[in-house]
């Protein structure tokens, strides 16, 4: 299922590639990225993740409709204070120091609205999230890692400042689905940069 998902993941990266060199209007969008942790994730941390980076490029392809792929990282950490950890017949009692690693790989289908200096937008993104989970007990480390299959909705606007220049302000939700070795994993995004584009 994995392989599956990342091989058509690769093809509509390659895909949208290949529209990227006939589009007529390029966009490249690096935006910090606040992390809001939902559900089973943030029953194993709660606090908000400040450590985030979004990368997106996207072409338009006809009409305000664009193509494109999104990449980026959030790092999601807790001290999780004094507590028993169970694995079989062991327990192991310590400080727990919580991570969790989710990296995001989209290709993306949206729409931009308007033609004036504010430009809101839509997008969908479809493809896969890497989550690397990582427990630190004392001197004990258990790590567990994965691929879930994910859905990345997402509404923002673009200020252009001028010409080619932007500011974004986005909120996207990260819908990792339920696999063989976690529950989903999912969490809000909120994001800010700025953004630039070619003719």
């Amino acid at each position: 299922m994995m392989k599956k998902i990342l091989l058509y993941t690769i093809s509509g990266l390659l895909l949208i590639a290949s529209y990227q060199m006939n589009a007529q209007t390029k966009y490249t969008s690096i935006s910090y990225s606040l992390g809001l942790p939902t559900g089973d994730l943030s029953d194993y941390i709660e606090e908000v993740s400040f450590r985030g980076l979004n990368l997106s490029f996207r072409s338009e392809v006809n009409g305000g409709v664009m193509l494109g792929f999104k990449t980026g990282y959030n790092v999601f950490y807790e001290d999780s204070g004094y507590k028993t950890a169970v694995d079989g017949n062991t327990s192991i009692s310590g400080r727990q120091y919580r991570y969790q690693d989710a990296v995001p790989i989209y290709f993306t289908i949206g729409k931009q609205f308007l033609e004036d200096e504010i430009r809101p937008y839509v997008n969908l993104g479809i493809g896969t999230t890497y989550i690397n989970r990582e427990t630190d007990i004392g001197i004990f480390a258990f790590t567990d890692e994965t691929w879930q299959f994910s859905l990345n909705p997402e509404v923002g606007v673009v200020y252009w400042v001028y010409p080619g220049f932007g500011l974004n302000l986005g909120l996207s939700y990260y819908a990792n689905f339920k696999n063989d070795d976690f529950e989903a994993q999912n969490y809000f995004g909120i994001q800010a940069g700025i953004s630039f584009y070619n003719r």
